[in-house]
């Protein structure tokens, strides 16, 4: 938290030395941060311990007890949400059962937009994107569920007060405003999760728009006007930061942190920017299914579409003649496979609606990513000039709370939607994808129901 709180007021303070510098005003505060990581505070809002991240899988124990008290389906219609460790309730109930005097001694239990908000404003909410992310709020109502929140054995008064997305939720205090030397009162909004915002930003402000965001993890979503929910539970449903808008979503837990991971292990000695380039040049000579090379990116477990806390990463069809470059690429190429079959599920439930894909984040920076993708869903995508989308959309976000415009799709059309370039697929990568595709489905399926491999693998 403190690490937090120091970037906060650095980046604050920086901004308030070149506006002093330049002569320039500032008219609003958006945030936004990741979702569903959990920080327990005491009823002087102090943190109470390190924050629990949205990635830590310490708590598929209690994910499994509230799904046996109310049932995966009950649960995932009251919230939109798989039973999962990924989401912030299972996390309280590991405190509960693990560091009983740190649950015993919190006020309340926030997340890390909520946090930096209360650092800028001294109040303590959050918004129902950020809110749908815990598997406790109600899709429908958009408030605390009361029966989940029993369960975990809080009450509502435990958690933020929810307010409406993009809109002004609170002013920049005295002593927040003297430390980093802005003015008292600046408007502070709550923009939305980081995802939601990054599909804004991406185009996703109507419906049959569908995004791909990559960053830590990797994130498909979207848009419809009302809940829609996959009848196998593999994608999730969230409440929107737009009005009356929701997200369908299925993303993956290791995105660009595996290239990262990759890096660190194949390419030491070399400095970060060095590697990454050296990286990027190897994996381009390795042709289109990485000399046969199979990689499952489940370095930190599966979620969608398998949503299998237990699984692990794999590298498969290895030989002698294998490269370095056949297996990065094969990394590359495992995000895009499971992302691909995530686009898939969604094109799916929005169906007729469907109007394309845009493709953000950091790992676009690269074409050999971007042509990967759109022949992995054998459909152009459209690339956002700028890789950061998520403080793109928390600016509209922004605009929009302040009245600059009337809405966000305003906003992304007079600003943001006029830097665009696409990929097509080609069609024999897309025909090879297609069988690579196929192979995965046979060797995931074979390390999960064959129970002698799962259980000498994973326990």
């Amino acid at each position: 938290m403190d690490s937090w709180k120091e970037a906060v007021f650095k980046t604050l303070g920086e901004i308030g030395e070149y506006c002093k510098n330049n002569n320039h005003l500032v008219d609003v505060i958006s945030i936004t941060s990741q979702r569903a990581s959990i920080i327990p505070i005491d009823k002087n809002n102090n943190p109470l311990h390190r924050a629990i991240m949205w990635q830590d899988k310490r708590s598929v124990k209690e994910s499994e007890h509230l799904s046996k008290e109310l049932g995966d389906q009950n649960v995932y219609e009251k919230t939109g949400l798989r039973v999962d460790s990924y989401f912030s309730a299972p996390k309280i109930m590991w405190l509960k059962n693990n560091k009983k005097d740190i649950f015993e001694k919190a006020s309340k239990f926030i997340g890390v937009q909520d946090y930096v908000a209360y650092l800028l404003t001294k109040t303590i909410i959050t918004d129902p994107s950020q809110a749908t992310r815990t598997l406790m709020m109600n899709l429908n109502s958009k408030e605390w569920d009361q029966e989940l929140l029993k369960l975990v054995g809080i009450n509502s008064s435990n958690l933020p007060t929810i307010v409406e997305s993009a809109s002004v939720c609170g002013y920049l205090d005295k002593n927040s405003a003297n430390q980093v030397g802005l003015k008292e009162g600046i408007p502070v909004v709550l923009a939305g999760g980081d995802q939601a915002c990054a599909a804004m930003a991406l185009g996703m402000v109507e419906p049959g728009v569908i995004v791909a965001n990559t960053g830590t993890g990797a994130f498909t979503l979207g848009f419809s006007n009302k809940p829609k929910l996959h009848p196998k539970q593999k994608t999730l449903c969230s409440a929107g930061p737009l009005p009356g808008s929701y997200f369908i979503e299925a993303g993956l837990i290791t995105g660009g942190i595996l290239n990262q991971w990759f890096v660190e292990q194949f390419y030491k000695g070399l400095e970060i920017e060095e590697s990454f380039a050296k990286y990027f040049k190897e994996i381009e000579a390795s042709p289109v299914g990485s000399n046969g090379v199979v990689a499952l990116p489940h370095f930190k477990g599966a979620s969608a579409p398998y949503w299998n806390p237990k699984s692990k990463g794999t590298f498969f069809n290895i030989t002698l003649s294998t490269t370095r470059a056949d297996m990065g690429r094969s990394v590359l190429e495992g995000v895009a496979l499971e992302m691909g079959l995530n686009f898939a599920l969604i094109k799916n439930l929005i169906g007729n609606e469907f109007k394309g894909i845009a493709i953000g984040g950091g790992m676009t920076r690269r074409d050999i990513f971007n042509q990967m993708q759109a022949d992995i869903y054998n459909h152009e995508v459209s690339v956002a000039e700028s890789t950061e989308a998520t403080s793109l959309g928390a600016w509209m976000s922004a605009m929009v709370a302040i009245k600059e415009y009337s809405d966000h799709k305003t906003a992304y059309s007079q600003i943001v939607s006029k830097s665009l370039k696409s990929f097509g697929p080609n069609s024999n990568s897309a025909e090879t994808y297609k069988n690579i595709q196929m192979k995965r489905e046979l060797l995931y399926n074979s390390l999960n129901h064959n129970p002698a491999l799962f259980n000498s693998f994973y326990e």
